[in-house]
């Protein structure tokens, strides 16, 4: 497995990119069985998105992509079976999160909630202004040394 090209893959999904937009070239294609696992547990099962999920749609979405193309070429592993089950099983919740990973010492997270965000936006979801946010962010970090959350005041 690339390690570099994992990186890529688990970036654009932390911020919930398009599953078909994904930068997936032939990641999946050599997928060992061991890798499977692997990348399971660095994506939907990791402990970041365990604690602050991405939208359970889009999870099952990722999955779902990634057993069409396993399926046709290896054995698939059972914890990309049962990632996609528990995530059938599932209910979609009002919150669901985007992980902006500005740079090693700093991940921005946003959450995201459909009632909240529809009271007059547009979209039902973060932009990705978010990302030049938390690029500003990062350039101003004096701003927010000692601090875990911002809130509206």
């Amino acid at each position: 497995m690339c390690d570099k090209q994992l990186e890529v893959i688990k970036k654009q999904f932390f911020c919930g990119v398009p599953v078909t937009e994904i930068d997936w070239k032939d990641f999946l294609e050599h997928l060992s069985w061991e890798d499977q696992e692997l990348f399971i547990q660095q994506t939907v099962d990791s402990s970041d998105n365990i604690l602050h999920p991405l939208r359970v749609s889009y999870q099952k979405a990722f999955v779902k992509y990634v057993l069409d193309r396993l399926g046709t070429s290896e054995a698939v592993h059972d914890v990309v079976y049962n990632a996609f089950g528990r995530l059938v099983a599932t209910p979609n919740t009002g919150d669901s999160f985007k992980h902006y990973r500005v740079s090693e010492q700093l991940n921005l997270i946003l959450k995201e909630n459909a009632n909240f965000i529809s009271e007059g936006t547009t979209g039902l979801c973060t932009w990705q202004a978010g990302i030049a946010l938390a690029e500003w962010c990062v350039q101003n970090q004096e701003i927010f040394k000692g601090k875990t959350k911002l809130r509206k005041s």
